[in-house]
């Protein structure tokens, strides 16, 4: 009777071990596969990015697109991020258009008509009277972003086009202005926090779509 409840504690531990051990050696499987999958064209073993070329009519930060791509090759690590001149590789990126468009309510900061400054020949305004030109008269809380884009790779000993893809991208970003229930701002500042939140939202599109273009780049680069 004891040697019976032995056994079936036995079979019961075994049962635990392959439980865990068989996903663990899928995960493996799964890693190794994708990992052998990624394989650099011959000769190339760094890559630069460079210079953003704009043909659209929005003015955007180019600045944060090509630190995006930067990071996203840095953070992959299967390709050593260099400067254009020690590079095997060179990373183009075509902005195709780029927009930023009203996106929810119009809202109103308050401002009044001016009003007459003279009945006759006598003043009847001061100047406290008349609206502030440096703060926005009207503004939106929100508005989206949207971004399309063309990136290229080419290798520099052979000038072949080794990759090129359209992206793009589009998201609603808002923006803190002052209100009754929020009085921690100015309206002063809502052109500033209106920039402050567009940059902060073409930063995660284009944080987005540099993984994704890194990621599509070296699985092709694995199929060829």
């Amino acid at each position: 009777m004891e040697s019976l409840r032995s056994l079936i504690n036995l079979k019961y531990l075994l049962k635990i071990i392959l439980l865990l051990v068989v996903p663990v050696f899928w995960l493996g499987c799964t890693y190794r596969f994708t990992n052998d999958s990624i394989v650099m064209p011959q000769g190339v073993r760094s890559i630069a990015v460079e210079a953003i070329f704009d043909t659209g009519r929005e003015v955007v930060p180019h600045e944060i697109l090509w630190e995006s791509l930067q990071f996203a090759l840095a953070a992959d690590g299967h390709l050593k991020l260099v400067s254009q001149r020690d590079a095997d590789a060179l990373m183009r990126a075509r902005i195709k258009s780029a927009r930023i468009s009203a996106d929810g309510g119009e809202q109103h900061s308050g401002t009044k008509k001016d009003p007459k400054p003279y009945a006759a020949d006598v003043p009847v305004a001061t100047p406290d009277q008349f609206p502030n030109l440096a703060i926005s008269g009207r503004y939106r809380d929100s508005a989206r972003v949207s971004l399309e884009l063309e990136i290229e790779v080419y290798h520099l000993h052979t000038r072949d086009l080794l990759f090129s893809q359209t992206y793009a991208g589009s998201e609603v970003f808002r923006a803190v202005h002052q209100t009754a229930s929020r009085q921690f701002t100015v309206p002063e500042n809502d052109f500033l926090r209106f920039e402050e939140a567009s940059q902060a939202k073409f930063k995660d599109i284009t944080r987005s779509i540099a993984r994704q273009a890194v990621r599509d780049f070296l699985l092709k680069s694995g199929r060829s």
